[in-house]
């Protein structure tokens, strides 16, 4: 029996980590692209790598839960409201492009 292929490849321990099946490739090729941030998800949402409108969203949400998890190390919030508004409007980001 062949291996199940995902979609949508989520880790939360040791770190997290989102990787997304580019369909681009597909059947040809099964390879996964890294998703960091809203950026890179927008990114492959824009470019095709991931398909289907649940699976938009689930990449979408989860690239926002990575960022949150992980950051950049660039930004710190002095407030959990500050945060709350930072990734607002990265959602907004990924909604409106």
């Amino acid at each position: 029996m062949p291996a199940l292929v995902q979609a949508i490849l989520w880790q939360r321990e040791p770190t997290p980590s989102l990787r997304l099946l580019d369909q681009r490739l597909l059947p040809a090729k099964t390879e996964y692209v890294e998703i960091e941030d809203a950026s890179a998800a927008f990114h492959a949402i824009r470019d095709m790598v991931v398909r289907g409108a649940p699976a938009l969203a689930v990449a979408a949400a989860l690239s926002l839960a990575r960022e949150a998890a992980c950051g950049d190390g660039s930004r710190e919030f002095s407030s959990a409201s500050e945060a709350a508004e930072y990734f607002v409007e990265r959602a907004s980001y990924l909604e409106t492009r």
